[in-house]
């Protein structure tokens, strides 16, 4: 190996190392869909977003807390065995739906993901995560040509790390493979002007998008399994960052609603707030409502979607009792639910309820008040009389009492 050669490794040799101990990337744009795993299917290709593809046999991916990195999640890779009717195999990957992809390869300035292989691993020990570019012919579209890094194409890698994060820079002094089954540097590819340059790659071509993945023959046996993740994914062209993938499970979404129960002798308000278990990304995240059964009992501002704005993680809304005076007329329970939706899932409590009890009280029958009574009365004449009479009598009553 020449003087130059040595120096090129020993400059890849130094990124790694740095890269192991350093996130080097900026803070990545959240991927929480598609959610759950998948087993020996794929899902639909599409366009500016992650989908699983060629996830054959036996393989497995998803976003999954098995190997949490830069928040609650990764993207879970496991594969085993020699498969039927080809090898385990799982992929990511994502399209540019933009004519000219991300730009030419030649204004490729960095690209990095995160892997991780478990020690429990039996594949061979140089086997981790490889990340995939792939490439358009700048003038006829037909033509797709992929740039492959595994660290197996760079010299004393073996055994990789294990149980343990890695910070994966892929530099021009990198060696990849190139699907014209040759194995140049990415730097030659970058600045190829010829053909013959790197195997058919030509800087003018377009990046159109990435992948990452595990599998394709890794296993010697129908019992040897891969088992890891990846996560951060960065491409930055021409000096700025186009694609970041951190991924993450979804946030819960939970209601509760406070107070649970209100009086319906005044108007009284219970406040249900909707919590996310992470702060809701760029643009705010709608959560999708059931609102109350509208009831001349009660009035509410909970409508379908709330909206949790960027950064935050909480949204209210109300839900008033109506004073009213009708006796008897039982008490209400109001519910308010969530309902599944993008870009988070149901936690526990998913619903709450709001009892409006009834206190009611009748108002009073006024009475008409009692017309008064005249009472007799004497004039001084009479009344002059009245007790001369009686004063007689009394002297009748004493001289008998003397006979």
């Amino acid at each position: 190996m020449t003087r130059g050669r040595d120096m090129k490794w020993a400059g890849w040799a130094l990124a790694l190392v740095w890269g192991m101990g350093h996130g080097f990337h900026a803070s990545a744009a959240t991927v929480t869909t598609p959610a759950g795993t998948i087993t020996g299917a794929n899902d639909a290709a599409v366009t500016d977003a992650w989908y699983r593809t060629n996830v054959r046999s036996g393989g497995t991916t998803g976003i999954t807390a098995d190997y949490p990195r830069s928040g609650n999640g990764s993207a879970y890779l496991y594969g085993i065995g020699t498969g039927s009717p080809s090898p385990d195999k799982a992929d990511w990957k994502y399209v540019s739906s933009a004519p000219t992809g991300f730009g030419p390869l030649s204004q490729l300035t960095a690209l990095s993901y995160d892997w991780y292989r478990d020690g429990s691993s039996t594949v061979p020990d140089h086997f981790h995560p490889s990340v995939r570019i792939t490439l358009q012919d700048a003038t006829d579209p037909a033509i797709r040509r992929r740039l492959i890094f595994e660290l197996a194409y760079n010299p004393a890698v073996a055994p990789v790390a294990t149980n343990a994060w890695v910070t994966q820079p892929v530099t021009d002094a990198s060696v990849v493979w190139n699907t014209g089954n040759s194995y140049p540097t990415l730097g030659a590819c970058k600045a190829a002007t010829a053909a013959t340059d790197c195997d058919g790659v030509l800087g003018s071509d377009l990046v159109i998008g990435l992948e990452f993945g595990i599998g394709s023959g890794w296993a010697r046996t129908a019992t040897e399994f891969f088992k890891g993740a990846v996560d951060n994914v960065v491409l930055t062209m021409n000096g700025q960052e186009v694609l970041n993938a951190n991924f993450e499970l979804p946030p819960q979404a939970t209601v509760a609603c406070a107070p649970p129960t209100l009086s319906d002798a005044t108007a009284e308000v219970s406040t249900c707030t909707v919590t996310l278990t992470a702060a809701a990304s760029a643009g705010g995240l709608p959560v999708t409502l059931t609102p109350p059964t509208a009831d001349a009992r009660f009035t509410t501002t909970c409508a379908s979607p709330i909206t949790i704005a960027e950064g935050q993680t909480t949204a209210t809304c109300t839900i008033t009792s109506v004073a009213n005076t009708a006796v008897g007329d039982g008490d209400a329970v109001v519910t308010l639910a969530l309902a599944e939706g993008t870009g988070y899932v149901l936690g526990t409590p998913s619903s709450a309820t709001v009892t409006i009890q009834d206190k009611s009280v009748a108002t009073p029958t006024p009475t008409e008040p009692r017309t008064p009574v005249s009472v007799p009365t004497l004039s001084e004449f009479g009344l002059a009389a009245l007790a001369a009479a009686l004063g007689a009598s009394a002297m009748v009553r004493r001289r008998r009492r003397k006979a």
